[in-house]
């Protein structure tokens, strides 16, 4: 089945005009999983959302700054997003251990940029068999290469749970760093 197009990447707003190649890539997997909202780990503007809500899929957009949720808010009523795909937008700190959602409700996470990955080895107790994860760490611009994993780190917390259907590490920092950076979509596996 062919990728809709996404009307996400056209608007005048630079901030909200590059959703995540990768899942636009998995697109159809993305529509095609189990029935759930999608999650978003640290959403931000909304780029990844907004993209989402345009192929009509329902959302949950969960960031800890009020003021970027807000301005997602007002740009979601004036484009009439939630006409197209349900967006909810809850204001909360996902580094907690308390999550504002059920385990086992959603249908995937993306989670792009998010600058903590601690939350990752959750991620499988609250995505449904056959559901969906797609992460892209941030890159190694000046000194944040300290904050990314490691070679295989990302890889050993999910692979009991999850079938990559796409895995790739990118070495970066300085010589004497083993960060890496991570880009990944995987389908997650009976328990």
């Amino acid at each position: 089945m062919a990728m809709k197009p996404c009307a996400a990447l056209t608007n005048e707003f630079s901030r909200f005009d590059m959703a995540s190649a990768l899942m636009l890539n998995y697109a159809n997997e993305i529509e095609f999983g189990p029935s759930g909202p999608i999650l978003e780990v640290g959403c931000g503007y909304g780029r990844n959302v907004l993209a989402l809500a345009r192929l009509n899929i329902p959302i949950i957009a969960v960031d800890n700054d009020f003021a970027r949720l807000h301005e997602l808010a007002q740009f979601a009523r004036n484009e009439r997003i939630n006409a197209l795909g349900d967006v909810n937008i809850v204001c909360a700190d996902l580094l907690c251990n308390s999550w504002p959602i059920r385990k086992d409700s959603l249908s995937g996470i993306l989670c792009v940029h998010f600058p903590d990955l601690k939350p990752v080895g959750m991620f499988h107790e609250y995505i449904k068999t056959g559901g969906w994860l797609c992460i892209e760490t941030f890159g190694a611009h000046g000194e944040n290469y300290r904050q990314l994993p490691s070679k295989g780190e990302i890889y050993e917390v999910l692979k009991s749970h999850f079938t990559f259907l796409h895995y790739k590490e990118k070495r970066v920092g300085r010589r004497d760093s083993d960060a890496i950076t991570v880009k990944l979509f995987a389908r997650k596996r009976e328990d």
